[in-house]
């Protein structure tokens, strides 16, 4: 829905200021490279404006859609977020990822390497090692940034810990959904 408002009001902006917003069939591969930067500069100033309204909600939700660059909407509102000690929001924007992919990933991986395991295939046959791995990493990654993130601010040192034990618990594949009670914070 907010990716949906986003791009209305960018459209509508880029109308006000006579910019090309609207792709033609006689487009040159020229042209359509300056109608994406202009469409760019339009996201941009939306992003801007948003933030200045604190229209947090909808910027994390837009962050999490993925339909927009992560360079315009996610690094900058977590960048945003710290400078301005919106620690609440910054906790949502970062661990709503983290949690989707260890529970829509990596947890999926591990029941089915243990499910392989018991019923006697190897798991390599599905490439569900491989698969697992290269969430675990994503995850870590996800992981690792939000802890510098949060070690940048004044959190408390409790939740720090509980994500640090997260991390060790994704390291060695012993991560339970029930260990991800500590990262649901909700605005």
């Amino acid at each position: 829905m907010s990716y949906t408002i986003f791009c209305k009001e960018t459209e509508k902006w880029l109308k006000q200021n006579n910019l090309p917003y609207i792709p033609t069939r006689c487009e040159t591969e020229t042209e359509r490279e300056a109608r994406l930067l202009v469409w760019d500069k339009g996201y941009k100033h939306i992003f801007e404006q948003w933030l200045n309204e604190k229209r947090y909600k909808e910027l994390i939700s837009l962050a999490h859609s993925d339909w927009v660059k992560q360079a315009i909407v996610y690094e900058p509102l977590l960048k945003y977020f710290i400078e301005n000690a919106e620690l609440s929001c910054l906790q949502v924007l970062c661990e709503r990822r983290i949690r989707y992919d260890i529970e829509h990933g990596l947890l999926f991986f591990i029941r089915q390497i243990k499910e392989c395991e018991k019923t006697n295939i190897d798991p390599e046959i599905y490439n569900y090692i491989e698969k697992t791995t290269k969430v675990q990493n994503k995850i870590l990654e996800n992981l690792n940034r939000y802890i510098a993130y949060l070690e940048k601010t004044e959190i408390d040192l409790d939740y720090l810990e509980s994500v640090k034990t997260i991390k060790k618990k994704v390291i060695d594949l012993s991560i339970r959904k029930s260990d991800l009670k500590v990262i649901k914070n909700k605005l």
